[in-house]
Protein backbone atom coordinates (compact mmCIF):
# COMPACT_ATOMS: atom_id res chain seq x y z
CA UNK A 1 0.00 0.00 0.00
CA UNK A 2 1.35 3.65 -1.31
CA UNK A 3 1.79 5.83 2.07
CA UNK A 4 2.69 9.27 1.79
CA UNK A 5 2.96 12.53 4.64
CA UNK A 6 1.71 15.95 3.46
CA UNK A 7 3.92 18.29 4.88
CA UNK A 8 2.74 21.67 3.06
CA UNK A 9 -0.69 21.31 1.42
CA UNK A 10 -1.64 22.70 -1.81
CA UNK A 11 -3.34 25.51 -2.09
CA UNK A 12 -7.08 23.77 -2.18
CA UNK A 13 -8.11 26.02 -5.59
CA UNK A 14 -4.81 24.56 -7.38
CA UNK A 15 -5.79 20.72 -6.06
CA UNK A 16 -9.51 21.15 -7.98
CA UNK A 17 -8.44 22.22 -11.09
CA UNK A 18 -5.95 19.12 -11.22
CA UNK A 19 -9.00 17.13 -10.04
CA UNK A 20 -11.14 18.53 -12.77
CA UNK A 21 -8.61 17.95 -14.99
CA UNK A 22 -7.76 14.40 -14.10
CA UNK A 23 -8.29 12.07 -17.45
CA UNK A 24 -6.18 8.87 -17.06
CA UNK A 25 -6.51 6.15 -19.24
CA UNK A 26 -8.30 3.08 -18.34
CA UNK A 27 -6.48 0.75 -15.76
CA UNK A 28 -4.28 -1.50 -17.75
CA UNK A 29 -5.50 -4.41 -15.30
CA UNK A 30 -8.63 -4.58 -12.99
CA UNK A 31 -8.80 -3.11 -10.01
CA UNK A 32 -8.91 -5.49 -6.25
CA UNK A 33 -10.88 -4.25 -3.40
CA UNK A 34 -8.00 -3.32 -0.89
CA UNK A 35 -6.78 -0.37 0.95
CA UNK A 36 -5.17 1.52 -1.56
CA UNK A 37 -3.01 4.04 -0.11
CA UNK A 38 -2.81 6.06 2.96
CA UNK A 39 -1.84 9.91 3.45
CA UNK A 40 -1.12 11.65 6.19
CA UNK A 41 -0.85 14.89 8.03
CA UNK A 42 1.05 16.02 11.33
CA UNK A 43 0.48 18.73 13.35
CA UNK A 44 -3.17 19.94 12.28
CA UNK A 45 -4.41 23.14 14.03
CA UNK A 46 -7.63 24.38 13.78
CA UNK A 47 -8.06 28.36 12.12
CA UNK A 48 -10.43 30.15 14.71
CA UNK A 49 -11.88 32.40 12.01
CA UNK A 50 -12.90 29.33 9.98
CA UNK A 51 -14.31 27.66 12.63
CA UNK A 52 -16.32 30.36 13.42
CA UNK A 53 -17.61 30.75 9.79
CA UNK A 54 -18.50 26.96 10.18
CA UNK A 55 -20.47 27.48 12.95
CA UNK A 56 -22.13 30.60 11.46
CA UNK A 57 -23.16 28.45 8.26
CA UNK A 58 -24.45 25.60 9.74
CA UNK A 59 -26.23 26.91 12.47
CA UNK A 60 -23.65 25.30 15.72
CA UNK A 61 -23.42 27.00 19.09
CA UNK A 62 -20.31 28.87 20.07
CA UNK A 63 -18.59 25.93 22.44
CA UNK A 64 -14.77 24.98 23.94
CA UNK A 65 -15.32 21.57 21.69
CA UNK A 66 -15.66 21.34 17.60
CA UNK A 67 -18.76 20.46 16.20
CA UNK A 68 -19.23 16.89 15.31
CA UNK A 69 -18.90 17.24 11.40
CA UNK A 70 -16.41 20.49 11.66
CA UNK A 71 -13.58 17.51 11.39
CA UNK A 72 -14.40 16.60 7.88
CA UNK A 73 -13.06 20.17 6.67
CA UNK A 74 -9.49 19.20 7.76
CA UNK A 75 -10.10 16.33 5.44
CA UNK A 76 -9.64 18.09 1.92
CA UNK A 77 -5.76 18.36 1.54
CA UNK A 78 -5.38 14.21 1.89
CA UNK A 79 -8.31 13.23 0.10
CA UNK A 80 -7.48 15.34 -2.76
CA UNK A 81 -4.17 14.32 -2.88
CA UNK A 82 -5.35 10.93 -2.81
CA UNK A 83 -7.38 11.49 -5.71
CA UNK A 84 -4.74 12.82 -7.68
CA UNK A 85 -2.77 9.99 -6.84
CA UNK A 86 -1.99 7.00 -8.74
CA UNK A 87 -4.09 4.71 -6.31
CA UNK A 88 -7.34 6.29 -7.67
CA UNK A 89 -6.56 5.24 -11.52
CA UNK A 90 -9.60 7.39 -12.91
CA UNK A 91 -11.20 10.64 -13.72
CA UNK A 92 -12.69 12.22 -10.14
CA UNK A 93 -15.70 14.43 -11.53
CA UNK A 94 -18.83 12.63 -11.46
CA UNK A 95 -18.16 10.52 -8.55
CA UNK A 96 -21.61 10.47 -6.11
CA UNK A 97 -21.35 10.84 -2.14
CA UNK A 98 -23.90 8.60 -0.83
CA UNK A 99 -23.01 7.78 2.47
CA UNK A 100 -20.94 9.28 5.35
CA UNK A 101 -20.05 7.89 8.62
CA UNK A 102 -18.88 9.96 11.46
CA UNK A 103 -17.88 8.29 14.68
CA UNK A 104 -16.76 10.86 17.69
CA UNK A 105 -15.08 8.93 20.39
CA UNK A 106 -14.14 11.98 22.03
CA UNK A 107 -14.93 15.82 22.07
CA UNK A 108 -11.91 17.42 20.37
CA UNK A 109 -10.85 21.06 21.96
CA UNK A 110 -11.10 23.71 19.89
CA UNK A 111 -7.46 24.66 20.47
CA UNK A 112 -6.23 21.00 19.61
CA UNK A 113 -3.25 19.77 17.55
CA UNK A 114 -4.54 16.70 16.13
CA UNK A 115 -2.72 14.05 13.81
CA UNK A 116 -4.95 12.75 10.92
CA UNK A 117 -4.44 10.31 8.45
CA UNK A 118 -6.65 8.89 4.84
CA UNK A 119 -7.12 5.53 3.33
CA UNK A 120 -8.46 4.98 0.13
CA UNK A 121 -10.17 1.66 -0.30
CA UNK A 122 -12.46 0.05 -3.27
CA UNK A 123 -13.01 -0.36 -5.62
CA UNK A 124 -16.46 -2.86 -4.00
CA UNK A 125 -18.25 -3.99 -6.85
CA UNK A 126 -22.08 -2.77 -6.25
CA UNK A 127 -25.77 -3.19 -8.24
CA UNK A 128 -24.97 0.29 -10.55
CA UNK A 129 -21.14 0.48 -10.12
CA UNK A 130 -18.02 0.41 -7.96
CA UNK A 131 -17.83 2.07 -4.30
CA UNK A 132 -14.67 3.64 -3.33
CA UNK A 133 -14.26 4.88 0.55
CA UNK A 134 -12.31 7.29 2.56
CA UNK A 135 -11.70 5.95 5.89
CA UNK A 136 -10.35 9.42 7.90
CA UNK A 137 -8.41 9.45 11.64
CA UNK A 138 -8.15 11.98 13.65
CA UNK A 139 -5.80 11.44 17.16
CA UNK A 140 -5.10 13.69 19.77
CA UNK A 141 -2.01 13.01 21.99
CA UNK A 142 -1.60 9.44 20.06
CA UNK A 143 -5.13 8.72 21.12
CA UNK A 144 -8.46 7.96 17.96
CA UNK A 145 -10.69 10.76 18.92
CA UNK A 146 -12.53 11.04 15.61
CA UNK A 147 -13.03 8.78 12.34
CA UNK A 148 -15.37 9.49 9.41
CA UNK A 149 -16.17 7.08 6.41
CA UNK A 150 -16.93 8.96 2.75
CA UNK A 151 -18.11 6.68 0.50
CA UNK A 152 -18.78 7.37 -2.76
CA UNK A 153 -20.45 5.90 -5.51
CA UNK A 154 -18.84 5.44 -9.53
CA UNK A 155 -21.38 4.51 -11.83
CA UNK A 156 -20.40 2.32 -14.48
CA UNK A 157 -20.30 -1.31 -15.01
CA UNK A 158 -23.86 -2.51 -13.75
CA UNK A 159 -23.77 -5.97 -11.55
CA UNK A 160 -27.42 -6.95 -11.82
CA UNK A 161 -26.70 -10.47 -10.09
CA UNK A 162 -26.17 -8.03 -7.17
CA UNK A 163 -28.80 -6.91 -4.87
CA UNK A 164 -28.66 -2.84 -4.29
CA UNK A 165 -27.35 -1.92 -1.17
CA UNK A 166 -29.84 -1.42 2.20
CA UNK A 167 -30.33 2.20 3.03
CA UNK A 168 -31.55 4.07 5.72
CA UNK A 169 -35.19 5.32 5.51
CA UNK A 170 -36.28 8.90 6.14
CA UNK A 171 -38.04 9.21 9.81
CA UNK A 172 -41.81 8.89 9.63
CA UNK A 173 -44.28 10.72 12.31
CA UNK A 174 -41.29 12.69 13.57
CA UNK A 175 -41.59 14.20 16.99
CA UNK A 176 -40.21 17.27 16.21
CA UNK A 177 -40.08 19.93 13.31
CA UNK A 178 -37.72 22.55 11.84
CA UNK A 179 -38.07 24.29 8.91
CA UNK A 180 -35.55 25.51 6.58
CA UNK A 181 -34.58 28.16 4.03
CA UNK A 182 -31.85 27.14 1.87
CA UNK A 183 -30.22 30.24 0.33
CA UNK A 184 -29.43 30.49 -3.65
CA UNK A 185 -25.49 31.29 -2.38
CA UNK A 186 -25.54 28.44 0.14
CA UNK A 187 -23.41 26.32 -2.38
CA UNK A 188 -21.34 29.31 -2.78
CA UNK A 189 -20.06 30.14 0.68
CA UNK A 190 -20.36 26.51 1.64
CA UNK A 191 -17.43 26.07 -1.00
CA UNK A 192 -15.29 28.57 -0.19
CA UNK A 193 -15.28 27.39 3.02
CA UNK A 194 -14.70 23.67 2.81
CA UNK A 195 -13.17 23.72 0.00
CA UNK A 196 -15.15 21.92 -2.44
CA UNK A 197 -15.64 24.11 -5.27
CA UNK A 198 -17.24 21.34 -7.71
CA UNK A 199 -19.19 23.52 -9.81
CA UNK A 200 -22.43 21.79 -9.46
CA UNK A 201 -23.10 23.62 -5.87
CA UNK A 202 -22.06 27.17 -7.51
CA UNK A 203 -24.06 29.14 -9.76
CA UNK A 204 -26.72 28.28 -12.58
CA UNK A 205 -24.70 28.19 -15.53
CA UNK A 206 -22.01 25.92 -14.05
CA UNK A 207 -24.56 23.38 -12.50
CA UNK A 208 -26.45 23.40 -16.10
CA UNK A 209 -23.09 22.16 -17.74
CA UNK A 210 -23.11 19.41 -15.70
CA UNK A 211 -26.47 18.19 -16.24
CA UNK A 212 -28.08 20.35 -12.78
CA UNK A 213 -31.14 22.99 -13.37
CA UNK A 214 -30.11 24.57 -10.74
CA UNK A 215 -26.86 24.22 -8.23
CA UNK A 216 -27.05 22.15 -5.60
CA UNK A 217 -26.46 22.41 -1.53
CA UNK A 218 -23.33 19.99 -0.31
CA UNK A 219 -24.19 16.77 1.08
CA UNK A 220 -21.74 17.66 4.20
CA UNK A 221 -23.35 20.93 4.62
CA UNK A 222 -27.35 19.78 5.03
CA UNK A 223 -25.32 16.44 7.47
CA UNK A 224 -23.42 19.38 9.49
CA UNK A 225 -27.05 21.80 9.66
CA UNK A 226 -28.81 18.78 10.82
CA UNK A 227 -26.39 17.77 13.38
CA UNK A 228 -26.38 21.75 14.85
CA UNK A 229 -30.53 21.02 15.74
CA UNK A 230 -29.34 17.49 17.12
CA UNK A 231 -26.23 18.58 19.58
CA UNK A 232 -27.93 19.40 22.19
CA UNK A 233 -30.31 16.35 22.18
CA UNK A 234 -26.68 14.30 22.08
CA UNK A 235 -24.66 16.63 25.25
CA UNK A 236 -21.63 15.17 23.92
CA UNK A 237 -21.83 11.78 24.44
CA UNK A 238 -19.41 9.03 22.16
CA UNK A 239 -21.52 8.49 18.99
CA UNK A 240 -21.54 7.32 15.39
CA UNK A 241 -23.58 9.15 12.69
CA UNK A 242 -24.95 7.56 9.68
CA UNK A 243 -26.04 9.97 6.94
CA UNK A 244 -27.44 8.04 3.21
CA UNK A 245 -27.84 11.11 0.64
CA UNK A 246 -31.07 10.67 -1.11
CA UNK A 247 -31.74 13.39 -3.71
CA UNK A 248 -29.73 17.13 -4.48
CA UNK A 249 -31.49 20.40 -2.67
CA UNK A 250 -31.82 22.43 -5.06
CA UNK A 251 -31.07 26.26 -4.40
CA UNK A 252 -32.98 28.08 -3.45
CA UNK A 253 -34.58 25.66 -1.75
CA UNK A 254 -36.73 24.82 1.30
CA UNK A 255 -36.24 21.42 3.55
CA UNK A 256 -37.68 20.14 6.62
CA UNK A 257 -35.80 18.07 9.02
CA UNK A 258 -37.74 15.75 11.24
CA UNK A 259 -36.19 13.70 13.77
CA UNK A 260 -37.01 11.03 16.98
CA UNK A 261 -35.54 11.05 20.34
CA UNK A 262 -34.97 7.41 21.17
CA UNK A 263 -32.98 6.78 25.03
CA UNK A 264 -30.25 5.48 23.20
CA UNK A 265 -30.19 6.69 19.72
CA UNK A 266 -31.98 9.38 17.22
CA UNK A 267 -33.61 8.90 13.74
CA UNK A 268 -33.50 11.64 11.43
CA UNK A 269 -34.31 13.22 8.06
CA UNK A 270 -34.57 15.73 5.58
CA UNK A 271 -37.19 16.11 3.15
CA UNK A 272 -39.15 18.48 1.14
CA UNK A 273 -41.52 19.95 2.96
CA UNK A 274 -44.01 20.55 -0.51
CA UNK A 275 -43.47 17.17 -1.44
CA UNK A 276 -41.98 14.76 0.79
CA UNK A 277 -39.45 14.17 -1.54
CA UNK A 278 -36.17 12.97 0.60
CA UNK A 279 -32.55 14.58 0.70
CA UNK A 280 -31.08 12.59 3.12
CA UNK A 281 -31.62 9.74 6.08
CA UNK A 282 -29.93 9.98 9.38
CA UNK A 283 -29.48 8.04 12.25
CA UNK A 284 -27.59 8.58 15.43
CA UNK A 285 -26.35 5.79 17.69
CA UNK A 286 -24.61 6.22 21.30
CA UNK A 287 -20.81 4.15 21.58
Amino acid sequence: MLTKEIKKPTPALIQYIRIALKNPGKPKQELVCEERARFSRKNVRINPSELEEYRRQCGFEKSKYLPFTYPFLLTFPLQSALFLSDAYPHAVMGLVHIRNIITQHKQIPVDATLDTDCTLIGPEKVHNGELFTFYTRMFLAGELVWECRSVLLKRGKKNPDMEKAATLDVVDNAQRIVDWEVPALTGVKYALLGRDINPIHLFPFTAKAFGFKQPIAHGMWAKARAMASLESHMKGRPAEVTVDFKLPIFLPGKAQLGFNVNEDSIDFGLTDPEDGKPYLAGQVKYL
